[in-house]
């Protein structure tokens, strides 16, 4: 389920129960959505549009930030980058994105 803000208006719609909001619809600048999964041996990223449809998918090394954060963030920027790449994209889109990031190592 994939749960969004909608912009400018701070309430929340879930693509699967709600109707596509014509406010972001209509839109004229795309909207992306990065979900980062960084984990001890590997990280992977996922990019969708505003609509939830999935537009690539990238692969990146260790994302732990016990393992140092210079590390960690190479991995992610490595994995987003991919995703971009098999969307067609280049790091410009971030400044479309919402990201969210799971990163391992932050609770120890």
């Amino acid at each position: 389920m994939i749960v969004g803000l909608l912009p400018n208006t701070g309430r929340c719609f879930d693509r699967l129960s709600v109707p596509y909001p014509k406010s972001v619809a209509m839109t004229s600048t795309p909207l992306y959505f990065l979900g980062i999964d960084g984990g001890g041996t590997k990280c992977r990223a996922r990019l969708r549009d505003a609509r939830g449809a999935l537009l690539g998918e990238g692969l990146g090394g260790p994302a732990n930030i016990r393992l140092g954060l210079d590390l960690a963030w190479g991995s992610i920027l490595d994995a987003a980058d991919g995703a971009l790449a098999q969307a067609g994209l280049d790091r410009d889109a971030l400044d479309q994105t919402h990201a969210g990031l799971g990163l391992a190592g932050r609770d120890q």
